[in-house]
């Protein structure tokens, strides 16, 4: 074997080998000792780093150094720092703000301040962070930076529907409409200065809420009413959307202002072409409703003449005639109406006669009703002539036309109700049992249905 050649002094051991030690570590190392120490020191290090790093991009970006934060008002309206809200943050942040959150709860807003700019800086683009600053400047005064805290919180979380409804919810309660203190009026210019834009600001963040999730609309609208606002001002809550303007039209007109929920649906269908019949003759209803029937009939009309009419939307245009009292405008517009409906013009004449009905002239009623049975067989005609049949004394015909209404439509269990209260009243008790029975069945949460099923059933046994 070839003797190996060494270039240079030959290698002396180490004294600690020599000794015996493991080889590479200095003399009196334990690692048992000094490994856990040594872990300490460079996570030393790199939190310092990371502090020096942040700090950095707080002086670069002054709206980092005082990160705008905080929650707005809870749903319930207890404005607070969420715990948890900073979940999202690194670990450390969470850490601050949960400490924070619970200095805030005692009361000791200075120190919840500290903790909350820590998080603030650790995790700069948490917009619940952010928000919950934000209320604790507000606490100690210090409205401009609670305002821009929450400007940038909304901006943040622009996609955050539940964010930007609680900063609406922070510029409405706590800046706009802030709790009286002392009966104090407003009288500083400056400060009524700062809550109209301060409802501005409130606006906005609702509006794009809505705009995210429309739920939000209803609720933000609640705490406008709390607050005695204006109608103008709720009306810029609405999101400039089909369901925007939708909902708050109907939101109006179950408040019963009329011509507000007129206004709304004349924007939708204006604003959002081609728009559904449905939409125009719910702004009929409600320019009918405000006592403009001129509008009302022009866009019924407009709307047959764009689209078919289904026979509920002929029975649509009958029940807002019938819920203005206003029979004889109904039926001239009905009449009308028969020259545009495409198909199943027979059911207009059922309509026609509810509104003779409703006037209280019965021979015009039957007379539609029946030209309505005879050409569609439509089972609501039947059921109407029925009904005149009883009124009249004759059961004979009541009972033959309850049947035709039965036989087209076996599954309305009215029908088989009052057939089964006609055989009642002629003491044919099985055939009444069998209807009710029937009835129950179809309409199992009627209990007008199971009562007179069980009356007429506990008579009948007692009998």
């Amino acid at each position: 074997m070839e003797e190996r050649t060494e270039i240079g002094p030959p290698l002396q051991k180490p004294a600690g080998e020599q000794a015996g030690q493991r080889p590479g570590l200095p003399l009196g190392f334990s690692p048992r000792l000094h490994l856990p120490l040594l872990g300490g020191l460079f996570l030393g290090l790199f939190l310092a780093a990371e502090s020096f790093r942040n700090f950095s991009a707080g002086v670069m970006n002054p709206a980092l150094a005082h990160p705008p934060s905080g929650q707005g008002p809870g749903p319930e309206g207890g404005p607070g720092p969420g715990r948890g809200s900073c979940e999202s943050a690194p670990g450390i942040a969470e850490f601050r703000a949960r400490s924070g959150k619970d200095l805030f709860d005692a009361g000791e807003y200075e120190s919840a301040l500290g903790e909350y700019l820590a998080a603030a800086r650790l995790n700069p683009l948490n917009a619940a962070c952010h928000r919950e600053l934000g209320l604790v400047y507000h606490k100690l005064g210090r409205f401009g930076e609670a305002d821009a805290a929450m400007d940038l919180a909304a901006k943040l979380g622009r996609t955050n529907p539940d964010l930007q409804f609680k900063a609406g919810l922070y510029f409405l309660l706590l800046r706009a409409h802030p709790p009286a203190e002392g009966g104090r009026m407003v009288v500083d210019e400056a400060e009524i200065a700062a809550r109209s834009e301060a409802s501005r600001k409130a606006q906005e963040a609702f509006r794009r809420a809505a705009s995210i999730d429309l739920a939000y609309l209803g609720r933000a609208i609640s705490y406008y009413e709390k607050c005695s606002a204006l109608p103008q001002e709720i009306e810029m809550l609405v999101p400039e959307t089909r369901e925007g303007l939708a909902g708050f039209a109907s939101y109006l007109a179950a408040r019963g202002e009329w011509a507000a929920s007129a206004r709304t649906w004349d924007r939708l269908v204006a604003g959002f072409p081609p728009a559904e019949n449905a939409w125009r003759l719910e702004a009929a209803r409600a320019h009918l409703l405000a006592g403009e029937g001129d509008r009302a009939k022009d866009m019924i009309l407009d709307a047959a003449r764009r689209a078919e009419l289904s026979a509920d939307d002929v029975a649509r245009v009958a029940r807002m005639y019938l819920e203005g009292r206003k029979s004889i405008e109904g039926i001239q517009t009905l009449n009308v109406l028969r020259t545009h409906v495409r198909t199943d013009k027979s059911r207009i004449y059922t309509q026609m006669g509810k509104l003779w009905w409703e006037l209280g002239n019965m021979s015009s009623a039957m007379l539609m009703f029946d030209k309505s049975a005879q050409e569609s067989h439509d089972p609501e005609a039947y059921y109407h002539l029925a009904l005149i049949s009883e009124l009249s004394g004759d059961s004979y015909s009541a009972e033959r036309f309850f049947l035709q209404a039965v036989r087209a439509d076996r599954d309305n269990p009215l029908y088989r109700y009052r057939l089964g209260l006609l055989y009642r009243r002629e003491k044919r008790i099985s055939e009444a049992i069998t209807e009710l029975e029937e009835a129950v069945r179809l309409a199992p949460g009627i209990r007008e249905y199971q009562d007179m099923l069980m009356e007429i059933m506990r008579n009948w046994k007692q009998g």
